[in-house]
């Protein structure tokens, strides 16, 4: 009976712990930019310095890929903004994707309409007041 008694009690406290326990998450939230397949730069959500990346006029390249990944995996609606002084410029919406990619087209003519740097934003229903992922720079 004493042993019953134990095993019983084991088990609810197994069950209460696999019911009610509190899933630690133990990657971070990261994401990098590329142009093609060659890497711009990358980051993530500890970093308190955010990286720039150039973009040169005579760059030949067809996108520019933005890779966001949270462990989670629960994206959702998913939307970055790209801001010149603060000024939206540019918004891409797009939904449970880990990738979103930007037309070498797209790029270069919001650097002919805006200044030099472009700060990258990134939103979601986790983020929704953003996260900078960083900079981009166009050179001639």
């Amino acid at each position: 009976m004493k042993y019953i008694k134990i095993i019983l009690l084991y088990s609810l406290i197994s069950l209460c712990q696999t019911t009610w326990a509190k899933t630690e998450i133990d990657t971070i939230t990261n994401w990098q930019v590329y142009k093609d397949s060659k890497l711009l730069f990358r980051s993530n959500e500890f970093d308190c310095y955010k990286l720039t990346g150039v973009i040169k006029k005579q760059d030949d390249f067809k996108s520019l890929k933005i890779v966001f990944f949270r462990d989670t995996k629960s994206y959702g609606k998913q939307k970055i903004k790209l801001l010149s002084e603060k000024k939206n410029v540019a918004e891409f919406n797009y939904e449970n994707s880990e990738e979103l990619e930007i037309t070498k087209s797209k790029i270069q003519s919001l650097f002919k309409e805006n200044k030099v740097y472009l700060t990258i934003m990134y939103y979601d229903k986790i983020e929704g007041k953003g996260i900078i992922l960083g900079y981009l720079q166009f050179e001639n």
